[in-house]
């Protein structure tokens, strides 16, 4: 945010501040412009050169606070926490797996086995590396323990239990 007359910077007006905007690098950052111009035609040029908001002074701070809340959401919307490959979901927020809509009753290592599976179907990935994703490193864990996690896995899948692939000598991977 830009302000040329109280900020003692005559030089950097908000149009000369907005023509940075098409710059690649900030195109996607939000511009808020305030000033003490409170003419129609002044915000209407504010937002014609780009900017995202205009607010004239005086302003309550939590006014200013509920606009700038208000274009980050439009900035960076919520992510889902759902993946879905094939008939099966996985949400990991509420830690939660589905297939055709039945809740999976899974353990966290299941979970965590599954979850990192599906954030990139079609991948291989190794026992090492879901040991290093599931437990970050922290446990001393057996490459065999993934096995068995996995073995698990499919029983509890039932007829999802297709999708994880052995790819022997490699790993596992999730294939819809």
């Amino acid at each position: 945010m830009w302000s040329s007359s109280t900020s003692g910077c005559p030089r950097w007006t908000g149009s000369r501040c907005a023509g940075g905007c098409a710059n690649p690098r900030s195109a996607q950052l939000p511009v808020i412009f305030l000033s003490a111009q409170d003419a129609t035609l002044d915000k209407v040029l504010g937002l014609e050169l780009g900017a995202d908001d205009f607010v004239s002074k005086p302003f309550h701070p939590r006014k200013l606070g509920a606009r700038v809340r208000v274009l980050l959401r439009r900035v960076n919307p919520p992510v889902s926490t759902t993946k879905k490959v094939g008939d099966l979901e996985i949400d990991t927020e509420r830690a939660e797996a589905r297939f055709r809509g039945e809740r999976l009753d899974l353990t966290t290592a299941e979970f965590k086995i599954l979850s990192v599976l599906a954030r990139r179907p079609g991948v291989v990935f190794s026992r090492d590396r879901l040991i290093d994703d599931m437990w970050d490193g922290e446990h001393i864990v057996l490459d065999r323990t993934v096995d068995a996690h996995i073995r698990r896995l499919r029983k509890k899948l039932g007829p999802a239990a297709s999708m994880i692939k052995t790819v022997r000598g490699m790993g596992y991977k999730l294939e819809p």
